[in-house]
């Protein structure tokens, strides 16, 4: 039987989503906040990252779950 418990998809991050996450790490070092503040904004801000990814899938996979499946025909063989 498949584990299902333990089940898991890996999406990839976009080159646009690593360049605004440079950006983003780069502004956060200009504040004058110590590394205590930094620390817990940053674990905040991927928290948030994770809870988009999840809640997406999610919706897209909902949203996929109620298309009506169709019609499976098959394809002719190319000679």
């Amino acid at each position: 039987m498949e584990d299902t418990e333990n089940y898991g998809i890996e999406i990839p991050f976009s080159e646009e989503f690593w360049e605004l996450a440079k950006e983003t790490n780069d502004y956060l070092e200009t504040l004058p906040i110590n590394q205590e503040q930094m620390d817990k904004l940053v674990s905040y801000m991927i928290e948030n990252v994770e809870k988009a990814k999840l809640e997406g899938y999610a919706v897209g996979f909902s949203h996929g779950a109620k298309i009506k499946p169709m019609e499976l025909k098959e394809i002719p063989k190319s000679s």
